[in-house]
């Protein structure tokens, strides 16, 4: 028996030319499902779609070419709507100087290779240059490509949502501009944002986010590269200006994985600015050669809690403070398997926490940071309470730890070639426990730590400070001489490749644990043995040889005799005083009240060309 279905419900491909002289006439005729194949040319709008079809450029990527000779100014050529789900494949858009390409509202968008052509141009734009999402819509791009810049747009210099799904795949949006407002290249607002493989490169928003911004939103971001973007072009605009590649407001949840920040601007937060984001992960994540005038070099994050950072790399970035990393007003933090190399800052020159209670920085390396006023490579400020553990200091300029108003826990951690103090201005408390010292320029007094000899590492030098071997040798004098335990239950090693996350570090992140790395910058080389560790008994030692310093050493005639605490007057904390607000949103100036604070309270120590 043969069922007769109605001709709507089969579907058909048809073609332009051929069956349609034009593409509008194909998608006023064509039925929910149908294919239609669009052939060489430039075809002229606009459409707008309220059933289900697909749009094909027969002849590939960029032959078909849409625009519309008659349309009001701003509007898109394309427009979806009324739950429709449509596929593009392969189209593009000319808007004309005149219009944009897509509009979506409560419908469904699939576009491979999309690119917008001669985009609008002129003032106040209004938001989304070249693609608007809302009213709960869906919207995927696959390997699109946005690189001639939208002039006069507010938020979203080429993509704006609200309210909506986007997924973007691959492609690249370069050169976008956030005229007036935010996200140099996309915006998204109280939407479900994910993003692969994609590269953002010389964006720029007068406000926050130069290239990437989300307010309210579900955030993952996987494989992204964000280089060369800025934030802040308003010089009017003292409160905004933040995350050069990306900025993040309220994402909880938020997921980033492998991505790199290089040579991004922006006033704080010169890579990415990360406010109000609790329960935040990022891993595997580069912040190279970004820079701020004020806070955060590479990544800032402000009034966030439960932040897990795993093997993320700080190096070449400069700030006014925390040059690699600066984290304000939260808690529950930990920096696992870190490199914080060669950053600079007038304090923090790798990384500068304050008002944070429960902050965990393990396994990680901090190597040739530079501060230019009197801070330190780690610095704790305003009552925060810091747990250095399994870490090296190597070759820093200025000091080693910092605490100002503020508890650090140094254990089982080396602290060698600092060009200066290896604790400096300590009004809070710093508290060590089986720790390793030598060659710095002035080591604190009443150490009890077992190991005061060259650490042997295998191939560090503080002429290539950021690479290297900074594993210690077989017969260095750093294993077996911690506190605690290594991974495999023997005597803890002192130092980055020790303790219970001794296998968190690796640098090339090629698979295989640094301590078993001998080439730990290069993917493509990982045979090599690690060094033996040799724990006799696999206890931990009962001794634990503690001191606690606690300021300064007097030079006023106290007694100074060597009691293992560094005595000290009694002085009120030096630094930043306290500054109290809440976090209020995009439109607030939470964020602006704390750069004008930080910029009325504390005088810059030295300008700098940046």
């Amino acid at each position: 028996m043969w069922l007769l279905l109605p001709a709507s419900s089969v579907a058909a491909t048809l073609t332009v030319p051929g069956d349609f002289s034009n593409v509008r006439e194909a998608v006023n005729a064509a039925y929910g499902g149908d294919v239609i194949e669009v052939s060489t040319g430039t075809w002229d709008g606009p459409l707008l779609v309220d059933k289900d079809l697909t749009l094909r450029a027969v002849d590939g990527p960029g032959t078909a070419v849409l625009t519309a000779s008659v349309l009001p100014f701003g509007f898109a050529v394309v427009n979806v709507t009324d739950w429709a789900t449509v596929t593009l494949d392969g189209i593009w858009i000319d808007g004309q100087a005149e219009h944009r390409a897509l509009f979506v509202a409560s419908a469904e968008v699939v576009a491979s290779d999309l690119s917008l052509v001669d985009p609008m141009d002129g003032a106040w734009n209004d938001a989304g240059g070249a693609i608007v999402v809302d009213y709960g819509a869906s919207l995927e791009l696959v390997d699109p490509v946005f690189t001639e810049q939208v002039e006069g747009v507010d938020d979203g210099g080429y993509v704006m949502a609200w309210d909506s799904y986007v997924t973007i795949r691959g492609g690249l949006f370069e050169g976008g501009l956030s005229w007036t407002g935010a996200g140099g290249a996309v915006t998204v607002v109280g939407s479900s944002l994910v993003i692969e493989d994609t590269t953002f490169r010389g964006n720029a928003a007068a406000s926050d986010g130069g290239g990437l911004t989300a307010w309210w939103s579900e955030v993952t971001l996987t494989d992204v590269v964000f280089e060369g973007n800025e934030a802040g072009l308003d010089p009017y605009d003292a409160y905004d200006g933040v995350g050069g590649g990306t900025y993040l407001y309220d994402c909880d949840g938020a997921v980033l994985e492998r991505l790199r920040f290089d040579g991004n601007v922006a006033r704080a937060g010169g890579g990415a600015f990360l406010d109000d984001t609790d329960d935040l992960l990022i891993t595997e994540t580069d912040f190279v050669d970004n820079a701020a005038p004020d806070i955060a070099g590479g990544l800032g994050i402000y009034y966030s809690a439960w932040i897990d950072l795993e093997g993320l790399r700080f190096e070449g970035n400069d700030a006014w403070m925390g040059g690699g990393l600066w984290f304000e007003d939260g808690y529950d933090l930990s920096v696992t398997g870190a490199l914080f190399c060669a950053n600079t800052a007038d304090y923090g020159g790798g990384a500068a926490i304050g008002y944070l209670d429960g902050a965990r920085i393990e396994n990680a390396v901090f190597a040739a940071n530079e501060v230019y006023g009197s801070g330190a490579a780690l610095d704790a400020y305003w009552y925060a309470d810091v747990a250095l553990h399994d870490a090296h200091l190597l070759g820093n300029v200025g000091a080693a730890l910092l605490a100002d108003g503020a508890d650090i826990d140094l254990r089982n951690s080396l602290v060698a070639w600092t060009a200066g103090p290896a604790f400096d201005e300590v009004y809070g408390n710093i508290r060590e426990d089986h720790d390793a010292w030598w060659g710095n320029a002035e080591d604190p007094g009443g150490l009890t730590s077992p190991v005061r000899a060259d650490p042997m590492l295998r191939g560090w030098s503080e002429a290539d400070p950021c690479r290297g071997d900074f594993r210690p040798d077989e017969a260095s004098p750093l294993i077996d001489a911690g506190f605690g335990v290594d991974g495999d239950g023997s005597t803890a090693d002192i130092g980055a490749y020790g303790g219970p996350g001794w296998d968190a570090i690796d640098f090339d992140r090629d698979g295989v644990p640094g301590r078993l790395d001998c080439a730990d910058f290069d993917p493509a080389t990982s045979d090599c043995e690690p060094p033996p560790d040799t724990g006799d008994t696999g206890l931990p030692p009962t001794d634990t040889g503690t001191v606690e310093h606690t300021g300064h050493p007097p030079t006023d005639g106290q007694d100074t005799s060597d009691t293992g605490v560094v005595l000290t007057k009694d002085v009120a904390p030096k630094g930043l005083p306290p500054v109290f607000f809440c976090a209020t949103g995009p439109s607030g100036g939470s964020l602006g009240a704390l750069l004008l604070a930080l910029a009325a309270w504390l005088p810059r120590r030295r300008q700098r060309n940046r």
